[in-house]
């Protein structure tokens, strides 16, 4: 029992301190937007983040499905390359996802809150996409995972949170709570970043990381040319947002096609059993 009890603190005790890094990372803007700026600055932050945290739902399902399901197929042959799609797969999924969200969260300020609240549209965008960072590491560390070591977890969030938490004394005074948005999404970054560095030394996994990279800033981008130019252009509001969705999946698919062809030509094959199957 003793040596058993000894694995599990070498395992579990790195988690608590990445909790404390958590709450840094999570939390203490709001401590910089009410010092630098105001309450209604503090109120609008905060609304962005529970408006933006409802994509953490669709996140924290696909989490719980995908980890007890991981460690149940690990040791397969087919288990790397299978993980690999599933990473190129999440980033398409909850790109596309975020990048919905984004495009509608002023009609999602609209529907949960009033017309004061309606400027903290853009704030909540961007918090859509830093919200889709941490599931990352779900997927791309594994490898620290089966060989029970949680110290990469920890020396990345502590990483992120200590980015971010110098990025809020530079950004917030002159952005207000875009600039803490924007110092959140990058902290959120580095988490992944070094998380897949480590697993990949432990357990390496045929990942498309360029792909992903590519994919996850296509999404945002497209998000931030619809805030700064979207009012210029001469079409109707909701067909443009038809239009950047349609944009996005397609180049992304092509995208798959030349970088990932597996898996481009698996999804290929599984719409066409469906369309099979309703006839």
């Amino acid at each position: 029992i003793r040596d058993r009890l000894k694995v599990m603190l070498k395992f579990g005790l790195p988690l608590i301190p990445t909790v404390l890094a958590f709450w840094v990372l999570n939390s203490s803007s709001s401590f910089f937007i009410d010092y630098y700026n105001n309450k209604t600055e503090l109120g609008l932050f905060q609304i962005a983040l529970t408006i933006s945290a409802g994509i953490t739902m669709i996140i924290n399902s696909f989490r719980m499905a995908f980890i007890p399901f991981a460690f149940s197929i690990y040791k397969e042959p087919t288990a790397k390359p299978f993980f690999a799609k599933v990473l190129s797969l999440y980033t398409l999924g909850t790109s596309f996802a975020a990048l919905c969200f984004a495009l509608f969260s002023k009609e999602l300020l609209m529907l949960f809150t009033q017309e004061e609240y309606y400027t903290a549209a853009y704030t909540t965008g961007l918090l859509f996409f830093s919200n889709t960072l941490f599931g990352y590491n779900h997927i791309i560390g594994i490898g620290n995972s089966i060989a029970k070591n949680n110290w990469p977890m920890a020396k990345s969030v502590f990483s992120g949170a200590a980015l971010a938490l110098v990025l809020f004394f530079f950004f917030i005074p002159k952005w207000g709570k875009e600039g803490a948005a924007v110092a959140i999404i990058i902290g959120y970054a580095i988490i992944p970043f070094y998380n897949f560095i480590k697993a990949q030394e432990s357990w390496k996994v045929p990942y498309k990381p360029f792909l992903c990279i590519v994919i996850w800033i296509w999404s945002i981008a497209i998000f931030l040319f619809d805030h700064y130019f979207g009012q210029e252009i001469e079409i109707n509001y909701w067909l443009l947002r038809i239009y950047y969705l349609l944009l996005f999946l397609i180049s992304s698919s092509l995208l798959l096609k030349l970088l990932h062809r597996d898996i481009f030509d698996s999804l290929l094959g599984f719409l066409k059993s469906k369309k099979t199957d309703t006839k």
